[in-house]
């Protein structure tokens, strides 16, 4: 899930100086973008097998999705073409 926002979330940005910066913070991801991250997951399906709450698991789970994919793209220069 958290892959998947990332893939869009840089689509939508467009620029990839961006990305190098963005890894720089890691392990935190900017309050917006987390916000962001989180109701993404929350509309997109978490939330169809579970109560209406992310529970801390699957908010660890998210998030190193993001960051994996926030890797990927750092480390080759583009959004990686997974689905």
């Amino acid at each position: 899930m958290g892959q998947v926002f990332a893939r869009r979330w840089l689509e939508r940005l467009g620029e990839e100086g961006h990305v190098s910066a963005l890894s720089t913070l890691y392990p935190r991801i900017p309050h917006r973008i987390d916000g962001e991250l989180l109701r993404y997951a929350a509309r997109f399906g978490l939330l169809a097998h579970k109560d209406d709450q992310i529970d801390e698991h699957d908010r660890y789970a998210i998030r190193a999705g993001f960051w994996r994919e926030i890797d990927v793209t750092a480390a080759t220069g583009h959004s990686s073409e997974q689905a």
